[in-house]
């Protein structure tokens, strides 16, 4: 009888000590989903979290009087609205915030503590991109929301660090419908000094707003004008003409994170905000550009991103370019670093890996768009430049998620 009531009270101490944690995060987007999964990978390793999640807009009223009535250990909350944010509060829970720019009360005071992406960061990294392939002209392109100006902020900010020409231009309408640029002001734009301009977005729909506008001015990009977003959401990117480069903000380690701060915060310490780095710059063809000083330099280079995954060889490079072998492979070891061969080589991995986050593809599928002679090739040179095989490569980017899975490996 002793035993059994040892373990009996031994069981009810394990009930007690049982954090039960509300999640309130939608997750309609990719940004939210990965948040969520990223969460959730950390949340699995806590054997005594009894995690509930449910969509933030979901939350109304009657949700409301039922956390009163029965009050979780703590609230993680995501894309709620100010009003609600301050429902919540009163609530007197402890609350962790994982909207980017937290929100704040009618007193003006910040929600705390939060876990975002850090926008310093993010501006360098824009920056970083462009100014690396020799542009020295960057314009940022924002809108009204409380993230896009503290962006902004940012970049003007970061903006010191180089020997750069910057300007920012304001979104005048959240549809993707109104034209916030007229050709004449990008003609302008770009014809003021030599060289490219490069467009940095505060979001992937208004990059694409950006590209659209190019297109029917007859802009070229990235040649005239190269464009970067950021989230990187993979199937907008896909969407656009040119494919959108752009920025991720790594949602899935800000949510694993975030749990790991949470773990914290139960166990009594005192936390204030945690900003975190950016992933990876996620490069496609809207900003892959190389500001040579050499044009015929800048033609190859073009020349081969547009066809690498059509076939192309050595010898049709020198056909197009009228170049005799040895001035071909001399203009791409001063600017490019290797040989014509192994920059179609990276091209058509680049596609490749690109082609491979999407987890219903077939492998056959991928070596024909990649521009690989046969599926056998394409694996095993896949397997020697990456280090796997294309179909581990697709189940690993499925199942973690990895920021970088488009990004060429060199």
């Amino acid at each position: 009888m002793k035993a059994q009531s040892a373990r009996r009270t031994k069981g009810q101490k394990r009930v007690a000590e049982l954090r039960r944690i509300y999640v309130l995060i939608d997750t309609a987007g990719e940004y939210g989903t990965r948040l969520f999964a990223g969460f959730a990978r950390f949340a699995a390793r806590m054997e005594s979290w009894q995690v509930l999640s449910e969509e933030a807009s979901q939350c109304g009223k009657s949700r409301l009087a039922e956390l009163k009535r029965n009050p979780p250990d703590a609230l993680v909350v995501r894309s709620v609205s100010r009003a609600l944010t301050e429902e919540l509060i009163a609530l007197k829970i402890p609350m962790l915030d994982l909207n980017e720019q937290g929100r704040r009360l009618q007193d003006g005071s910040t929600v705390f503590p939060m876990v975002r992406t850090d926008d310093s960061a993010l501006a360098h990294a824009a920056i970083d991109h462009f100014y690396g392939q020799g542009v020295r002209k960057v314009l940022l392109y924002y809108d009204a929301t409380p993230l896009a100006l503290a962006r902004k902020d940012a970049f003007l900010a970061a903006a010191y660090d180089y020997p750069i020409l910057v300007a920012c231009h304001k979104a005048v309408s959240q549809s993707p419908l109104n034209e916030d640029f007229s050709r004449e002001t990008l003609r302008a734009a770009i014809g003021s000094e030599p060289g490219p301009i490069a467009i940095w977005a505060v979001s992937d729909p208004l990059a694409a707003r950006a590209l659209a506008l190019a297109r029917q001015s007859h802009v070229r990009v990235p040649d005239q004008m190269a464009v970067l977003g950021t989230g990187n959401g993979q199937a907008f990117c896909r969407l656009t003409l040119p494919r959108l480069s752009s920025i991720d903000l790594a949602p899935d380690t800000i949510g694993y994170e975030a749990a790991r701060y949470l773990a914290r915060l139960l166990n009594g310490d005192s936390l204030r905000c945690s900003a975190l780095p950016v992933g990876e710059t996620v490069v496609r063809q809207s900003s892959n550009l190389f500001a040579f000083d050499d044009p015929d330099a800048a033609a190859i280079i073009r020349y081969i991103q547009v066809n690498a995954t059509s076939g192309l060889k050595v010898a049709d490079v020198q056909r197009q370019f009228d170049l005799i072998p040895r001035t071909l492979q001399r203009i791409a070891q001063k600017y490019f670093g290797h040989t014509i061969e192994e920059e179609i080589r990276k091209v058509k991995l680049r596609c490749a890996k690109e082609l491979l986050a999407d987890p219903e593809i077939n492998i056959h599928d991928v070596a024909r768009l990649a521009g690989y002679a046969s599926t056998g090739h394409f694996a095993r040179s896949f397997v020697r430049d990456v280090g796997m095989c294309p179909r581990t490569f697709q189940k690993h980017v499925a199942k973690s998620g990895l920021p970088d899975a488009t990004s060429a490996g060199d």
